[in-house]
């Protein structure tokens, strides 16, 4: 872990069978050289960029630390094979308690009180010290930029204590959603606006002069998500002169913030925090098992919370060939091998074995996650299942190596131990608590679900499956817009998350044949209300990568027009040169592949 000290507990380390190393924290200049050899690195928020990237060859896993991922570059770690995972929700009720004990506290004026509780109120003539307009909550419209899992669960606390609540549509939309109002009327109408949408090229600085001029006199901003949505010096400015009733910040544009940013200054009415609103008690244990969970899946080879780029992922082959230790200690001679498998084989399999042409290899078909069993470690009631592990690895190899059938692998157990006899079951199946049922299993035709014959009708009725289902039966068979129907039936259905919707529409952009993906992303959104947010941040993204593609593609078609244009034009100068020498017209059109038209526009 690169950034270890950002978590307020340690990570239980013992939970994986792995070389930890956890970093307090990491200078960008050092963080090549503390992944060096890593293959799984945590970050909570220290970037890993393309540039880095190309420099860590063995690197596999990224998980996150957080919920926003804008450190890694998702394109970079797709291209590379790189699985990233984030920690999806896991603070969700801390921010949402934080943003509404920032609403009382600014409402109820408590940080001026508290200032100076000490020294008025030994001085007061009455009971009270009354020196501060205090402002109720009930009543009082909170205006909500994003509609994701954090921004909803503040809008449910918010109607609970009695306030109005309205969500603002993306800023500069021409069109606005039902259940939306414009962001230039949440402005102007709210008493308090709370920001919950991700930080990009489309939301940064959002929140700048312009918008603040915009907003009530004694309007408050809670800013929970990310510093880059505010203008700092416009709003430094505005709460200095009064502009607006106040502000409390969990973020800056850059954590932590330089001596000189400007909301660090002497500003009575901002209540500044250092990035925990997510750091309550049930967020860090959230946080911590949702990170060892996203390690425990990968190593598993089943990553959860996965986020992509819009690229496909390519993945890197590797075959793991380390020594077997007892093979290499004892049975490095072939003639010594040859004699142990004549004396110890069944005969049914002996018969079938040429020990003539027997080889030993110098590499063994040991798995990775094995490597660390030697010699009597090795002999345990599992090791059945050991062996077969064992066999599976170079059956696979074999296929690897071009072979198109499986080989026959015979696992040996060649047993030291002090009890006598060996005291354990060899065949694997006896590990299952069902033996009989794990025969049945194992012997016989796997479950087969083949969503080929499956009808879409019965599909829309698999619940959480449904659209994983849908998708996979028609991504490449045909034009996912004719899907569009099913597809927004089973999502209306309320079964999915946030994150999963992401994961896929990202599934449907990366593999899907449809002829406009950003319009079908936009409609999806349009038609699914519920994830309108994340489906709207999806297909702008799409817009703009097309914008870049475009971009690039009319760059390319200009040079190589170019290159057509100075070619042509050189055989005009040739085929003149020739005709003015006495050359004859057939010679010169067949010398340089110009017609009768080319050469009569050369005689004008």
């Amino acid at each position: 872990m690169l950034d270890g000290d950002t978590l307020p507990v340690p990570l239980p380390t013992g939970q994986q069978q792995a070389d930890w190393e956890i970093r307090a924290q990491t200078p960008a200049d050092d963080i090549v050289s503390s992944l060096a050899g890593a293959t799984v690195a945590i970050t909570n928020k220290v970037p890993l960029r393309a540039d880095t990237l190309q420099q860590l060859p063995e690197l596999r896993f990224i998980c996150v630390a957080a919920t926003g991922y804008d450190c890694i570059d998702l394109d970079a770690c797709s291209a590379r094979g790189i699985v990233v995972s984030n920690v999806p929700g896991y603070s969700t009720q801390s921010v949402s308690e934080a943003v509404i004990a920032a609403i009382f506290a600014l409402r109820r004026q408590l940080m001026a009180y508290a200032s100076n509780t000490r020294i008025d109120w030994p001085q007061a003539k009455h009971f009270c010290v009354h020196h501060q307009p205090i402002g109720d909550i009930g009543g009082a419209t909170l205006g909500i930029v994003g509609k994701g899992d954090i921004g909803q669960a503040v809008g449910r606390l918010a109607q609970a204590l009695g306030m109005q609540v309205q969500y603002a549509e993306r800023k500069g939309s021409e069109r606005v959603r039902d259940g939306y109002v414009s962001f230039e009327q949440m402005l102007a109408t709210s008493d308090i606006i709370s920001l919950h949408c991700p930080l990009s090229d489309i939301t940064r600085q959002m929140i700048d002069r312009e918008a603040l001029d915009k907003m009530k006199p004694q309007a408050l901003l809670i800013n929970t998500a990310r510093g880059g949505l505010i203008n700092e010096a416009d709003l430094a400015a505005a709460l200095k002169q009064g502009q607006i009733g106040g502000a409390a910040l969990d973020v800056l544009s850059s954590e932590p913030p330089a001596p000189d940013n400007p909301l660090l200054a002497d500003l009575p009415t901002l209540l500044l925090t250092p990035h925990i609103a997510w750091a309550s008690r049930s967020g860090v244990e959230n946080l911590v098992a949702g990170v060892m969970a996203n390690i425990a899946a990968f190593i598993q080879g089943e990553p959860i919370n996965e986020q992509k780029g819009f690229w496909p992922v390519k993945k890197k082959n590797s075959t793991h060939v380390p020594h077997d230790a007892t093979f290499r200690q004892f049975l490095t001679q072939p003639d010594i091998a040859r004699d142990f498998m004549e004396l110890h084989l069944p005969p049914e399999l002996r018969v079938r074995c040429d020990l003539s042409t027997l080889k030993l290899e110098s590499g063994s078909f040991v798995e990775d996650d094995l490597r660390q069993y030697f010699s009597d470690v090795l002999y345990n009631k599992h090791m059945a299942f050991r062996l077969m592990r064992y066999a599976v690895a170079a059956m696979q190899r074999h296929l690897e190596a071009g072979h198109k059938r499986l080989p026959l692998v015979i696992p040996v157990l060649f047993y030291t131990g002090r009890r006598t006899p060996y005291p354990y079951s060899t065949r694997w199946l006896d590990e299952f608590d069902d033996p009989a049922l794990a025969d049945r299993l194992y012997s016989r035709s796997f479950p087969l679900v083949d969503v080929t014959l499956i009808p879409d009708d019965e599909i829309i009725q698999h619940r959480s499956m449904a659209a994983l289902t849908l998708l996979q039966k028609h991504i490449r068979q045909r034009d996912l817009a004719e899907m569009m129907d099913r597809l927004v039936t089973i999502l209306q259905a309320g079964y999915h998350s946030s994150s999963q919707v992401i994961t896929l529409v990202h599934y449907i952009v990366q593999a899907g044949e449809t002829s406009d993906a950003e319009a079908f992303v936009r409609e999806l959104a349009l038609r699914v209300p519920q994830h309108e947010d994340v489906l709207m941040t999806i297909a702008q993204q799409l817009e703009q990568i097309g914008l870049k593609r475009g971009i690039e593609k009319g760059r390319s078609e200009g040079i190589q027009i170019g290159f057509e244009k100075g070619e042509y034009e050189a055989k005009f100068k040739i085929a003149r040169t020739m005709l003015h020498s006495g050359m004859d017209r057939n010679t010169v059109m067949q010398m340089t592949g110009l017609n009768e038209d080319d050469l009569a526009q050369i005689s004008h």
